[in-house]
């Protein structure tokens, strides 16, 4: 669950590594692009954060989160379905 959040953090940061060097030659469009993986690194940010309270409360184990980068459910996000996974399955 928590190791699962880091890596996607981890893939986001350095996927926005291209787009940050081109907004830094100015392209605009790169420049939005940077910004949604902000917002992105944001939201896991703080599922991270909120998952590792829940796990020192509950000795080990928590919820298993969302896929969605957006804190909302699978059903939420995807509209649930064949094919919604969550991280821990």
């Amino acid at each position: 669950m928590i190791t699962e959040l880091h890596r996607k953090m981890t893939e986001i940061l350095a996927s926005s590594a291209d787009d940050a060097a081109k907004l830094d030659n100015g392209n605009a469009a790169a420049g939005r692009r940077l910004r949604k993986a902000l917002k992105e690194l944001k939201d896991l940010t703080a599922q991270t954060r909120k998952t590792s309270i829940e796990v020192g409360k509950a000795g080990g184990s928590a919820p298993t989160p969302s896929v969605c980068g957006e804190g909302k459910s699978a059903a939420e996000c995807c509209g649930g379905g064949p094919g919604v996974t969550t991280l821990g399955s």
